[in-house]
């Protein structure tokens, strides 16, 4: 379907709507500083519309992903020039401008984000606007209902095994910014020691832990500790909820953790840039070292 035929079907069903939409446009044009002030930009004059809306339902029509599919819907109307940021919902009476999101974690999704109610602006007497702005400012800064959603949402598929934990980084491991003495010349390769019943692996942050391997079963035996005091999470079951809550949390605020390997003697302690793994399993120690030595040497 050519960009007149969409158009013309689109016009079809929400005309009535779309009518009242320039309408709404023309208006709003005269409080273009406020909108600024939003972060929405520049809106479109009703006479700049329907050529925009012709390249939209177009682009619309050529989207192949499930994601952009199922969020984006045929009476949605971009509003905000030069981009696809903002939009008015026809199906829901022209009554605010909302932010389309693209949340860039797994599990890569869209949502709706900031709301601007359009018609409390405009039904606003002039001598409130400066108030009501303040207060819808602050407001704004503490909207972070749809991201609190987002979330939730990818913390039930981790912890349910269904969301990809990547494998830890240098990066994240090694903490190359502790001030070592001149003579030593490991600062980039941290020392590791392993002896028959330890393992000690000094001058890296807490998510050394990730160099165990994923599926390995993991029971908290004391709450993690960070600068704000204790945290707990009854979720974590395995090395791979571990990671993804440290990362989830902010790993580098975190001094102190302890668990141990269910059925076994193995416990894990870390404490300030130093982990230490006693008794462990002649496989269990093979493959720590084997990934220590793979990430240090990457």
């Amino acid at each position: 379907m050519n960009n007149t035929l969409a158009f013309g079907a689109f016009l079809e069903k929400w005309g009535d709507q779309y009518a009242s939409l320039k309408n709404t446009l023309t208006r709003l044009k005269e409080h273009q500083d406020i909108l600024d002030k939003f972060d929405i930009g520049e809106i479109y004059s009703a006479d700049e519309l329907d050529i925009w809306v012709e390249d939209w339902l177009w682009l619309q029509s050529k989207f192949d992903h499930p994601v952009e599919i199922m969020f984006f819907k045929p009476y949605w109307v971009p509003v905000s020039k030069y981009s696809y940021d903002y939009f008015v919902d026809l199906s829901e009476g022209i009554n605010s401008i909302f932010e389309a999101d693209y949340i860039s974690q797994k599990p890569y999704s869209w949502v709706q984000g900031y709301s601007f109610p359009t018609q409390l602006l405009l039904n606003t007497a002039p001598e409130k606007l400066d108030y009501w702005v303040d207060t819808l400012l602050l407001q704004k800064e503490l909207d972070f209902d749809y991201f609190n959603d987002f979330s939730l949402k990818r913390e039930e598929l981790a912890y349910r095994g269904d969301l990809e934990v990547e494998p830890v980084t240098f990066e994240e491991v090694f903490d190359t910014s502790i001030e070592l003495p001149e003579d030593d010349l490991i600062i980039t390769k941290p020392p590791i020691n392993i002896q028959d019943s330890l393992i000690t692996i000094n001058h890296v942050n807490v998510m050394a832990v990730g160099l165990l391997p994923f599926d390995n079963e993991l029971e908290l035996i004391m709450d993690v500790h960070d600068y704000h005091g204790e945290r707990e999470d009854s979720r974590i079951k395995c090395v791979r909820d571990m990671v993804f809550y440290l990362r989830e949390h902010g790993f580098k605020g975190i001094n102190e953790f302890r668990a141990n390997i269910p059925d076994t003697n193995t416990e894990i302690y870390y404490e300030r840039n130093c982990m230490k793994i006693t008794n462990p399993s002649l496989d269990l120690t093979d493959r720590f070292k084997l990934a220590f030595e793979e990430l240090k040497n990457n």
